[in-house]
């Protein structure tokens, strides 16, 4: 069901999606490949200002010939006077992010720190900034139920013991900070 009556921007969505490529959509340049049961309620159109709660089962997803399967995905997103809150639960991970960010400028400050991170290690300047820096702090809790199948799917050569809980802060202020801490089990 689709509402787009004055004021609301209402999605609900139940079904199966048998195969999504989401390199042929242009959301990537990688291959990668989604199938889902799927169960989604949304409010909202654009990516800064949507809620909702999305429920899949059957989940696969293949990033470049390697496949992650998981029998449920539970992902929430929501907003108010806190900013925004995103939670993702599966048998991998537990994720539970909150703060007065926007999605878009994440994804992109994110890529940035990245990027700088890399150009340290090589001693290389990093090019100039492209947009305009926006000031926000995002608190995050991170369970690592058992996160390496996840690992191998993306290609990363690591190992993270089981039930390893991380949890700090991504901010933009005058520059990206970043903390990591590990914590306790209990405090999730």
């Amino acid at each position: 069901a689709v509402n787009f009556n004055r004021g609301t921007e209402n999605i609900a969505l139940e079904g199966v999606l048998e195969r999504a490529c989401l390199q042929g959509l242009q959301l990537t340049d990688r291959r990668v490949t989604l199938c889902t049961q799927l169960s989604v309620v949304m409010e909202g159109l654009s990516l800064d200002s949507i809620k909702a709660d999305a429920m899949l089962h059957q989940f696969c997803c293949s990033l470049e010939g390697k496949e992650i399967r998981l029998d449920a995905l539970h992902i929430r997103a929501d907003q108010g006077d806190f900013g925004h809150l995103l939670e993702v639960d599966s048998a991998l991970l537990a994720l539970k992010a909150e703060g007065n960010f926007s999605y878009t400028s994440l994804a992109n400050d994110f890529k940035r720190f990245i990027q700088g991170y890399q150009h340290r290690l090589m001693h290389v300047e990093l090019p100039p900034q492209r947009h305009m820096l926006q000031s926000y702090t995002l608190a995050y809790q991170l369970h690592c139920k058992d996160i390496n199948p996840l690992l191998r799917v993306l290609g990363i050569e690591a190992h993270v013991s089981p039930n390893t809980l991380l949890e700090g802060s991504f901010s933009q202020q005058e520059r990206v900070n970043f903390s990591l801490r590990l914590a306790e089990p209990a405090t999730f």
